[in-house]
């Protein structure tokens, strides 16, 4: 999944934060209680004001995260 996910973070980067999440790091202990994070791989999608927009859990095809991707950026208002 790595490469997937770097390809997109490298497409989206001027738009979109991308945030890794060591799952067996003790210090991310609250964030991953906080987002209720209990499978590897975990992928969670947070609008700007940190609320779930989208989940994905395990094998994600690339297509699939572009569509919600684009679909969110699409709905983002204008600045």
């Amino acid at each position: 999944m790595a490469p997937v996910v770097h390809g997109l973070e490298q497409k989206y980067s001027s738009q979109i934060e991308f945030i890794y999440l060591d799952a067996v790091d003790s210090s991310t202990r609250e964030l991953r209680s906080r987002l209720n994070y209990r499978s590897y791989p975990t992928f969670i999608l947070l609008d700007g004001e940190g609320n779930e927009v989208k989940r994905w859990v395990g094998r994600v095809e690339q297509s699939d995260f572009i569509v919600v991707l684009d679909g969110m950026l699409a709905r983002r208002p204008v600045s």
